[in-house]
């Protein structure tokens, strides 16, 4: 399985709404990468471009 870094930014739209209804990202995120047969290694958020990084591991490519 390879490790895969991606990095996400929120909307102001969606800024709004983490604050308004706070609630670990991480859980949706775990059920998505798990779905497709990888794992979730780890979930931070940052400053700069980008708001946040999530590290999962996943099944190797074809």
């Amino acid at each position: 399985m390879a490790v895969y870094m991606t990095q996400f930014s929120y909307t102001t739209e969606a800024w709004a709404a983490l604050i308004k209804n706070p609630a670990d990202r991480t859980v949706g995120l775990k059920n998505l990468v798990e779905k497709m047969g990888g794992k979730l290694l780890d979930f931070y958020y940052s400053f700069g471009d980008q708001d946040g990084v999530a590290i999962m591991e996943m099944p190797d490519e074809g």
